[in-house]
Order: structure tokens, then sequence, then C-alpha cells
């Protein structure tokens, strides 16, 4: 149970993952990246470009899960907001950026290919402080290079007492 800080309120219940929720999670990101593949990049990037949208026509509801859940303040929550926009916009021009290059060799006669390619699916694991900017500066890059994600959230670890 994820809890406020302040007034010991709870804010979400959930359950601890075991391995066989992690290997369903990176299948599930592995399909997921299958079908991201098919998406032309323009509207991958509209994709992105709309999460922008979503945030900031919830920006008064992320705002107090911040505060509930974090403990944190109305300034913290808005900087903290405003980091996670201006990554998602980075990571929106991502898949029109995934281009390859030729480079000079120093062998002669030869040359260098560069291919950015998806690599796959990314596990990121979210601190606790800035559990949102920090989520997103790692899953919005990731999904705007073609990957597929798993994200563990900030969080709470399981504690010798919770074990059967």
């Amino acid at each position: 149970m994820d809890k406020n800080p302040y007034n010991d309120e709870p804010v979400a219940e959930f359950r601890i993952a075991n391995l066989q929720d992690i290997d369903e999670a990176y299948q599930a990101a592995a399909r997921a990246k299958q079908e991201w593949d098919k998406v032309n990049p323009f509207k991958k990037r509209m994709i992105l470009e709309q999460a922008i949208t979503y945030i900031e026509q919830h920006e008064n509801e992320i705002t107090e899960i911040i505060i509930d859940e974090l403990g944190g303040t109305r300034l913290k929550a808005a900087f903290e907001i405003g980091l996670v926009k201006d990554i998602i916009k980075e990571a929106a021009t991502f898949p029109v950026r995934m281009d390859g290059k030729i480079l000079p060799s120093p062998v002669d006669g030869k040359e260098n290919r560069v291919y950015r390619l998806p690599i796959g699916v990314v596990g990121v694991i979210s601190p606790f402080n800035f559990p949102f900017f920090l989520s997103m500066k790692s899953v919005a890059p990731a999904l705007g290079a073609g990957n597929g994600v798993v994200l563990k959230p900030r969080g709470l670890a399981r504690m010798e007492e919770d074990l059967p």
C-alpha cells in the first residue's frame, strides 16, 4: 500500500510482482514493440505529443497525486511536471531522427555505416524523489527511439516482514 507521508492515508494499493508477473510484463512489452515498429515515425511523434497534451489537460490531478503520494509541494509538482513535458517534447523528435549515417573510414576505399535502431525492451527502475520525471526521463526516450518498456515505479521494496 502506498500512503500519504503526512497523514498516512492510503493513496494506492498494489501487489508485489512475482517472477511470472515480471516475465509477463517483458513479453507484453516485446509484443507492444513489434506493434510500435509498424507505426509511421510521424505518427509516433504525434502520439508522444498527445501525451504532453494529456498531461496539460490533467495537470491539476497529477499535481494532487504528486502532493499526496510524496508529500511534495505545488511548486515541486509544477517543476516536475514541467520537466516531464520537456523530456517528452525532446523524445517526440526521436522517431524522425532514427536515421543512418555514412562516416569516413581510416581505411582507404572503405566507409563506416552507423544505424540507429531500437534495442528491444528497456527496463526502467524509477527512484522515489522525482518519480514522474525520473521515470519519464528514461521511458519517453526509449519509446521515442522505438523500444518497448517495462517500468518498475518508485517504490516500496518488499520488506522482510512481508515475506511469506
